[in-house]
């Protein structure tokens, strides 16, 4: 996997073939909105990526993104925070997330 950092609001990812050097895009850059992945984990048997993204949202939210579709499904759009760090069990059956929630006054 291959991220394309351009700003701090615009990150492409990118499946490499070590072998023949092909890639291809994951994240698709003809869009009106941009948006920025953070961080990635790739899911066991490699049939798709969690990462977390502001796209579409005011936040960064935790997200899967199936290799064979290339559809992100958003996991934590109910919790209006960004999600800092996550991390999935090696079996890939249970994920945690930390996000930073401020105070309620």
């Amino acid at each position: 996997m291959l991220e394309e950092e351009l700003s701090i609001n615009e990150s492409y990812l990118w499946l490499v073939d070590a072998a023949t050097g092909e890639k291809t895009e994951l994240t698709p850059r003809n869009t009106s909105e941009k948006s920025f992945l953070w961080r990635r984990t790739v899911q066991q048997g490699w049939q798709g990526i969690y990462v977390t993204t502001d796209k579409d949202s005011e936040f960064h939210r935790l997200s899967y993104i199936d290799l064979a579709t290339k559809q992100p499904q958003y996991l934590t759009t109910s919790i209006p925070w960004d999600v800092e760090w996550f991390d999935v069990t090696q079996d890939g059956k249970m994920i945690a997330f930390l996000t930073n929630e401020r105070a309620q006054a």
